[in-house]
């Protein structure tokens, strides 16, 4: 029998020959677990008739009428990163004449598109796949089910999580039946909780074989587990984790005598950790956006927003990973992730309150938000680099802001070029010119958040304020209004201008009286107006202006 090995014979070093899910039951039944009477057909005997012989040998100590289950058993078929449950092929209840023919679907299952694919979208290799056999007794269940060492949602590792179901473990990881569920404290086999699944159970067939023959009604919907089998199952459960050290997700059946194991591996999902409170906030994007954008606006919105916040503030922002990103979308509308921008200040010793007027927060500012929490001398180190380019930015900006202006002008000349033919590009053609646009725009909103640096100005002004006595009020708007002009500001002082011009010009202003909802044909019929020749110009200097401007699916 070269290419059969039986459970209770197999070593450590058939490992890679029987594959992850026979070693850890022949392990297990090994060192006393209730593991069913099995073999392994290795993996090298995949496809052999030599194996499908060697294999009935083994079967013919069995008795004739015995029934089994047939499973995969690959190497790397189960570990702390992946699970192939329900991705090959497997048998139950198999009659021993049908065994071959239930071996062979398993093999073939190994190499189909859907495990190949899988493979793929885990990393796992597609060279040369091939996978042992488990060929087990069949127990024949009044319940079974699964059950998880820790809490597969909170993460408790105190608790395991037990759910059963009357009948096969089939029906229940199928969907097919609602499961009582059990959450079990580890320490004494108490149940904290559980939940009865509903009234629906698996009939047993006749003759001692379990399956799902139908469901039906029951007054009681009576739990499928005793509290003494709950206990009974939770210490067995305790002492496979700790045989293996490391939570364990257990497939488990009871036969009406007792509890058998019949498949042990790693929890494949990473055990989530309590998450940090995070404020979300739409202060700032709620102007910009109003509306509910199209997908493909907030998609390209989202990673602007996060390119060029990573970019700019570097590690002045507190770690991803445990704050999350800086924008997200939920129900469709973009948000500030207000917990890490707030990490901004923490690490430069401003105050919260400074950051919250900058972006214009809608609510009311706590006196705690005028507060520095200070950074630690080890953070205040880290970021010292990126403090110091920021502070370059401020002193550079003149300089840095007309370089990028004449690369803003450069790019919308070609875009006004290219745009009317864009139709005759390829999608290739269209999609290289969209990229451009988008790093462009990543770089350009870099300049908008140093912008934001002026707050620091305006903190140290209010400081001095406060030192000699003078409302920052009387001081801080009449300088604002003596600066820059604000591009915001003019465009709404010479839309004011483009109403006079209208109002004071026959044609334009009997135009506006009675234009319909749709402006359909304004060009033609203002063709030849002063107003036209200024609105041309308007659009020329400003662009597209409207209540969902930045949204350039909706038509201009």
């Amino acid at each position: 029998m070269g290419f059969v090995i039986s459970l209770d014979q197999t070593t450590p070093a058939d490992a890679s020959r029987v594959g992850g899910k026979a070693y850890n039951c022949a392990l297990l039944k090994q060192r006393g677990f209730p593991v069913p009477e099995g073999a392994a057909v290795v993996a090298e005997g995949m496809g052999s008739a030599a194996a499908l012989a060697d294999l009935d040998t083994w079967l013919s100590k069995l008795p004739p009428d015995v029934l089994l289950a047939i499973r995969s058993s690959a190497a790397d078929e189960d570990s702390a990163g992946h699970s192939f449950a329900g991705i090959h092929e497997s048998g139950l209840n198999v009659p021993r004449h049908r065994v071959p023919e239930a071996v062979r679907a398993c093999w073939s299952s190994v190499q189909s598109a859907r495990a190949l694919a899988y493979r793929r979208a885990v990393g796992v290799s597609t060279e040369g796949v091939r996978a042992g056999v488990l060929v087990q007794v069949m127990v024949q269940p009044v319940v079974a089910g699964v059950a998880f060492t820790v809490d597969p949602v909170t993460g408790a590792c105190e608790e395991l999580v037990i759910s059963a179901s009357w009948g096969l473990g089939e029906a229940l990881v199928s969907g097919l039946v609602e499961p009582d569920e059990f959450h079990v404290r580890k320490s004494d086999g108490a149940v904290v909780r559980q939940h009865i699944g509903g009234k629906r159970y698996c009939v047993l067939a006749e003759q001692g074989v379990s399956r799902l023959v139908e469901t039906r009604e029951d007054e009681q919907a009576k739990p499928s587990l005793s509290d003494e089998q709950v206990r009974e199952l939770a210490g067995l459960l305790v002492r496979l984790e700790q045989h293996f050290g490391a939570p364990q997700d257990i497939e488990w059946a009871h036969d009406g005598r007792q509890f058998w194991i019949l498949q042990s591996r790693p929890v494949t999902t990473a055990l989530p950790r309590p998450a940090p409170e995070i404020e979300w906030t739409r202060a700032n994007v709620r102007e910009v956006l109003p509306d509910l954008p199209s997908p493909q606006t907030l998609v390209f919105c989202i990673n602007l927003l996060n390119n060029a916040f990573e970019r700019f503030y570097g590690r002045l922002l507190a770690p991803e990973s445990e704050l999350g990103p800086v924008a997200r979308v939920f129900f469709g509308r973009v948000y500030f992730n207000l917990t890490r921008l707030l990490s901004i200040g923490a690490r430069v010793n401003t105050p919260p309150a400074v950051l919250l007027r900058a972006m214009g927060h809608p609510e009311r500012i706590r006196l705690e938000d005028e507060v520095v929490t200070p950074a630690s001398p080890a953070q205040r180190l880290r970021v010292l680099p990126d403090a110091l380019r920021l502070l370059w930015w401020q002193l550079a900006l003149p300089w840095l802001f007309r370089r990028e202006l004449a690369y803003l002008r450069r790019m919308a000349a070609e875009l006004e070029h290219t745009i009317p033919s864009a139709v005759h590009l390829s999608e290739a053609g269209v999609w290289s010119l969209v990229a451009r646009w988008q790093a462009g725009s990543d770089r350009t909103l870099q300049f908008v958040l140093a912008m934001g640096g002026v707050a620091l100005y305006e903190m140290i002004m209010q400081s001095i304020c406060r030192r000699v006595g003078f409302a920052y009020e009387r001081l801080g708007p009449p300088l604002l209004a003596a600066g820059e002009k604000s591009v915001s500001a003019q465009q709404a002082f010479d839309l004011l201008a483009l109403a006079r011009s209208a109002r004071s010009e026959a044609r334009a202003r009997e135009f506006f009286l009675r234009v319909p909802a749709s402006f359909e044909g304004w060009r033609e019929q203002l063709r030849g107006t002063a107003f036209l020749e200024r609105f041309d110009d308007y659009l020329g200097k400003y662009g597209h202006r409207g209540k969902s401007e930045s949204d350039w699916a909706l038509p201009r």
